[in-house]
């Protein structure tokens, strides 16, 4: 499994943070799939990056044009509501801008927009989809030419923790800590440990990421570490929800169940790319997307195109795929609930 899956060059930014949001109708349409639940948005973006879901609300990272280069420059976070068709820019770049890295929750949508292509100046912003108003969060700046880079990779939780994984401006990754910020109380939890990746994810109840071949279970309430086991592996890429974990280890996607500790296989061969919630895994194998039941192991198959990256909250599942000239990204939305029936 290769690292999140990054659209575009690596292009000098600066993002908006005080605009009100535009509101945009155009170049995007949803329609009912052949399965109940299902949805198809052509998004006009020939790339986009990071697409979330929560609910029926969609965001991603795109509004891309071709320059004379050929570079595919994703400027512009997006929100779109599945109900009522509904398109709105939240927030754009205003000089060859690269957002990326969109999480969503009930209440918050957040994102990075970064300055460097090694990742040594960045911001990381959150929107209040109740007061509809954006903060920073948190930035570096860095700019002597032997510094080191790392670009955070964002996990929100649906109870409103961010987190990421970043170096202190200009120090060795080496140095890298562990930031749990709660968007609604604006307290910050920082964790020192061996980050040799900058991946995680998080849920209400914990955090999850390797240190090498080590898979580490951060809890939350506890706020200390509760699981630090030696895998097979130093690519696991850990995926947690409130009652599971799931990880790759070599061809395998293996899980835990949390409450008594038990896991199996949940699928072996190619796997690019997996998600995990309290009752369903979904993961990405050559271009097909897949979906596992966890209380009764049953599993499908979900699209009939090409598809990569599935994101996974609740029982919602988003992917994307392209257009038939393969011209322009496309999100395939399913409801897992009304798949398995």
């Amino acid at each position: 499994m290769k690292k999140l899956l990054r659209c575009g060059s690596l292009l000098i930014a600066i993002l908006c943070g005080c605009q009100s949001p535009a509101e945009h109708r155009d170049a995007i349409t949803a329609r009912s799939g052949s399965n109940a639940g299902a949805y198809l948005l052509d998004t006009g973006n020939l790339n986009i990056a990071q697409q979330a879901i929560s609910g029926t609300t969609l965001v991603w990272a795109g509004g891309n044009v071709r320059d004379k280069n050929s570079d595919h420059l994703l400027n512009t976070i997006y929100e779109y509501d599945l109900d009522n068709q509904h398109k709105e820019v939240i927030a754009r770049s205003l000089v060859n801008g690269q957002t990326d890295e969109t999480q969503i929750s009930s209440r918050w949508i957040c994102w990075t927009d970064w300055f460097s292509p090694l990742g040594q100046d960045w911001s990381i912003y959150a929107y209040s989809r109740q007061d509809k108003t954006i903060r920073k969060i948190a930035e570096s700046r860095t700019t002597e030419v032997n510094s080191f880079g790392d670009l955070p990779r964002l996990s929100l939780s649906k109870n409103g923790l961010l987190a990421w994984i970043a170096s202190p401006n200009g120090s060795d990754p080496g140095s890298r800590v562990l930031h749990i910020h709660n968007l609604n109380t604006q307290e910050q939890t920082r964790i020192e440990d061996s980050f040799e990746q900058s991946m995680l994810d998080i849920s209400d109840r914990y955090a999850v990421w390797n240190s090498g071949t080590r898979l580490k279970l951060y809890s939350i309430a506890d706020q200390k570490i509760i699981v630090d086991e030696e895998k097979t592996s130093a690519e696991l890429f850990p995926k947690v929800s409130d009652r599971h974990v799931v990880w790759k280890e070599g061809d395998q996607l293996m899980m835990e169940t949390l409450a008594d500790r038990s896991r199996h296989e949940v699928f072996s061969g190619d796997i690019f790319y997996f998600d995990v919630s309290d009752d369903y895994v979904v993961w990405q194998s050559q271009h097909e997307i897949y979906a596992y039941r966890i209380q009764d192991h049953a599993v499908k198959k979900l699209n009939d195109a090409d598809g990569m990256l599935p994101v996974l909250n609740d029982q919602m599942v988003v992917w994307q795929s392209q257009d038939e000239a393969k011209a322009f990204t496309r999100l395939q939305v399913v409801n897992l609930d009304q798949v398995f029936g």
